[in-house]
């Protein structure tokens, strides 16, 4: 999910904050540097800022959740009563579009068969 070659690998925090501020000025519907953004705030400690844009990237289209649970850099932000809050809703949202996706296919076969 990270971009290559940007400051988070060589631990330079504050140089990669800009680079995604920047990144987000310029594209503000890419999840990608709001969830970034999110990695680096949980590695400079700032818990509530990680989860502020934590929460914007799965607004913004981040579905990959398996993926956030699984993101050892936020391990931190895992016991935090707000991260279980956020995962629950990212869970009923999940639900509600499997179970959106089997009604739809559920009338588009009874349409055809009957």
């Amino acid at each position: 999910m990270r971009s290559e070659g940007v400051s988070l690998g060589k631990k330079n925090f504050e140089k990669a904050e800009q680079f995604y501020k920047r990144a987000i000025e310029l594209d503000d519907s890419n999840m990608a540097p709001y969830y970034n953004l999110a990695s680096t705030y949980t590695e400079l400690g700032n818990f509530q800022e990680a989860l502020s844009y934590l929460d914007l990237a799965i607004q913004k289209g981040m579905k990959q959740y398996d993926y956030i649970q699984k993101d050892e850099v936020l391990t931190p932000l895992m016991e935090l009563p707000e991260y279980k809050v956020l995962m629950k809703s990212i869970f009923r949202i999940k639900s509600r579009t499997k179970n959106s996706k089997r009604e739809f296919c559920l009338r588009k076969f009874k349409r055809l068969f009957g």
